[in-house]
């Protein structure tokens, strides 16, 4: 599962590079923050089901929104993307093969 915490500005390739991972057991949750962008007008245009979106209320920084991500998670695994990272391909390969 990949957590990314978002800007509306950065997030496309943030969330196109999770979506080229050559693993094929990922899912992605977005957790907008309680940010003032279109977040989650950007997250719908990417139309795939392991993609999600999760809203925060309350701004509550890199951690809360790392920690909603997880709690929304259904994975075991978990590996941070943030909306101004951008990943190799074969990053969740490489981590859950160790």
């Amino acid at each position: 599962m990949l957590v990314a915490e978002v800007i509306a500005g950065e997030i496309g390739r943030a969330i196109g590079s999770g979506m080229r991972q050559t693993y094929a057991g990922w899912e992605l949750v977005v957790v907008d923050d309680a940010s003032e962008d279109d977040v989650e007008q950007v997250v719908a245009r990417y139309r795939d089901p392991r993609v999600r979106y999760v809203r925060r209320s309350v701004n509550g920084g890199v951690a809360a929104a790392q920690n909603t991500g997880v709690d929304h998670a259904r994975g075991e695994l978990v590996a941070f993307l943030h909306s101004d990272d951008e990943l190799f391909a074969e990053k969740l390969e490489h981590q859950v093969g160790l």
